[in-house]
């Protein structure tokens, strides 16, 4: 269907720009709503593209010769392009139950957001270094005293590029927290005890999320960390969930998707029974 599209395109005339662009915007939607689905049901990608031997270094770097508009292995255009799917083959891999992906490891990502549909046909990102919220330093993720991100950085100070990056790597962070849990089990001989502790992680996503202006291009981004952070808010948390079910409900009201609207039900009722002190299983639902 895809290609029948791609030669309807070609067929009236349309520039070759025109169609390559709609064939890169299409490949990545699909790319992201196949991870979206992944990551809300926890399990694997029907596309093989994150996780194909070759397609993607870690470091943003890898060998791909024969791709259009890529210098090559070592080239600085191949090189920024691929880092646009650093994020999202680590979040592959945590999926499939690859157990070696580390916190340091999402930590070290750049923060390119390339790789999620809206973006994907802005060049990529030549963003100047910066410090990154220091997610996998347990003094500081499990200290209270860190609780408001305040206390040891200037989150007031950032673009909204830079909120949403930062907020995608707690997100990402506490993804592979929850699904190391889920693999391991509670009878686990493995020691995994930098991986069971969320500490300050949800608290400094929902302090993001408020940052965002209601009328960012950013907030169409939202729904999926909501979807996995909001899942640690616990009791003691009111002034959090209360802030995420304002986001979720300011969403609803600006794209007019009821999506949101189940996503704020699916969460108070998991709040609900867990502060009751049950799992909650009442089923999963497409968080992006």
């Amino acid at each position: 269907m895809l290609l029948q599209a791609m030669a309807g395109f070609r067929s009236i005339g349309a520039p070759e720009q025109s169609v390559t662009h709609a064939f890169q915007f299409v490949t990545n939607l699909f790319l992201y709503n196949d991870l979206v689905r992944s990551t809300s049901l926890r399990t694997t990608t029907f596309s093989d593209f994150y996780l194909a031997q070759g397609h993607i270094d870690p470091a943003g770097v890898a060998g791909v010769a024969g791709v259009a508009g890529v210098a090559g292995p070592c080239g600085n255009a191949g090189d920024r392009d691929l880092r646009r799917f650093v994020f999202p083959r680590l979040i592959t891999r945590i999926t499939a139950g690859d157990l070696t992906v580390t916190d340091q490891e999402i930590a070290e990502w750049d923060g390119a957001l390339g790789w999620l549909p809206s973006f994907s046909l802005a060049p990529p990102l030549d963003l100047d270094p910066y410090e990154h919220i220091p997610t996998a330093s347990r003094d500081i993720v499990t200290n209270p005293r860190y609780r408001r991100l305040e206390s040891f950085t200037c989150p007031n100070e950032w673009i909204e590029q830079r909120i949403t990056s930062e907020l995608y790597r707690i997100a990402g962070t506490i993804y592979r927290k929850q699904c190391v849990a889920r693999v391991e089990g509670p009878f686990s001989t493995r020691p995994w005890t930098d991986d069971a502790w969320m500490g300050n992680l949800p608290l400094w996503a929902v302090q993001l999320i408020d940052l965002l202006p209601p009328d960012s291009a950013f907030q169409n981004t939202l729904l999926w960390p909501i979807g996995i952070v909001a899942k640690e808010l616990t009791a003691i948390h009111d002034v959090e969930r209360a802030s995420i079910t304002r986001a979720l409900e300011a969403l609803e009201k600006r794209f007019q998707m009821r999506h949101f609207l189940r996503a704020r039900q699916h969460l108070h009722a998991h709040w609900a029974m867990c502060d009751q002190g049950y799992a909650f299983n009442g089923g999963d639902i497409l968080c992006g």
